[in-house]
């Protein structure tokens, strides 16, 4: 006689379980119906399938997660670039014109404005000192034109 070839295994196929999941609760007494009636090689083969399809299954499952987790990164790289672009625009001086108006408005709910007395005083001082200046301007022209005509004898 001659020896097969493989070692150590003989060549019957021990029958493997074969996990049948209930889609529908109507349809479970079929399905183990079905399984029992199939011959111990197709469930090997089944199961085989079963294998096959749950790596392909699993494959899919990390390609979108791969594709998700790359999503994710891509959309964390653009706020962070988009983040980066408008703190060089600050730094540089360049807002835009809404921020400006945004900003100047939110500016002067801050300001503290004088009473009307208040502004009337100190419109008066103010005028007082443009006047007190003007004359001593004008007392200075005059006396330094005096000094030109002594001079020059005209």
């Amino acid at each position: 006689m001659a020896k097969s070839k493989r070692k150590g295994k003989s060549k019957q196929h021990k029958p493997k379980k074969v996990v049948v999941q209930p889609v529908v609760e109507n349809n479970v007494e079929q399905q183990n119906n079905n399984v029992a009636e199939q011959p111990v090689q197709n469930e090997q083969s089944s199961s085989d399938e079963q294998v096959a399809l749950t790596e392909k299954q699993l494959l899919k499952a990390q390609k979108k997660e791969m594709k998700a987790k790359q999503k994710a990164q891509a959309k964390i790289d653009k706020e962070k670039a988009d983040k980066l672009k408008k703190e060089q625009r600050e730094k540089a001086g360049k807002v835009s014109l809404g921020r400006r108006i945004k900003e100047t408005g939110s500016e002067i709910k801050k300001v503290s404005w004088p009473s009307f007395k208040e502004v009337c005083k100190k419109t008066g001082i103010v005028i007082a000192v443009v006047i007190f200046f003007a004359v001593v301007i004008v007392a200075f022209d005059a006396l330094l034109y005096w000094l030109y005509t002594l001079l020059i004898g005209s």
